[in-house]
């Protein structure tokens, strides 16, 4: 019970999805992280640019 209350907290709806549903919301959260760092070092490049 533990667990089950433990993975919704962490994965929310995607807690019992398909693994292959699973899979692509992983893969696409790490394509968006990647992105969110990449606009973050352009964001500093810019504040440094402007400065």
């Amino acid at each position: 019970m533990c667990n089950r209350i433990q993975s919704v907290a962490e994965r929310g709806a995607q807690a019992f999805a398909p693994l292959s549903q699973r899979t692509d919301v992983n893969a696409e959260l790490c394509r968006l992280r990647e992105e969110v760092r990449v606009l973050q070092m352009e964001k500093d490049i810019f504040k440094k640019a402007a400065a």
